[in-house]
């Protein structure tokens, strides 16, 4: 059995892309976290800063521009796809106004890409050695 110490340079470089493998699917996670999400409001005041995201709420908007009848409503995360408008064509067009926290972003990916590790490496890898063994045993 190898030492740390003894295993070289390629083992490190697979291993750190490994590890961003697992960052890039966190991120992948974290956005759906968001996109799949809702929230449950109680109040008007409440619509000013709706926040999104699990474990961590990392997106927020300003939904305060839309009236609702009865409180509480279940909203969830409105996507415009218009990237590059100013605050006052935002507002000229009806879009809500987003604020996402990078750092609790980053947290949400990190999380979800270890329990990504976790699930594969102790749940789906010896699941597959088992059913290799089970193929190569002589019939």
């Amino acid at each position: 059995m190898e030492t740390s110490s003894s295993r070289g340079p390629t083992y490190w470089v697979t291993q750190f892309m490994v590890a961003c493998g697992y960052l890039a699917l966190g991120a992948v996670a974290a956005i759906y976290s968001v996109a799949a999400s809702h929230v449950t409001v109680t109040t008007q005041e409440q619509l000013a800063r709706v926040s999104f995201g699990w474990p961590l709420a990392w997106f927020s908007q300003n939904q305060s521009r839309y009236r609702f009848e009865s409180f509480p409503v279940t909203v969830h995360p409105i996507f415009s796809g218009n990237k590059g408008l100013s605050q006052a064509q935002r507002e000229a067009l009806g879009l809500p106004l987003n604020d996402i926290d990078w750092l609790l972003a980053a947290g949400s990916a990190l999380f979800w890409g270890v329990i990504l590790w976790l699930l594969l490496r102790f749940a789906f890898d010896p699941m597959v050695a088992r059913i290799r063994r089970i193929a190569q045993r002589p019939r």
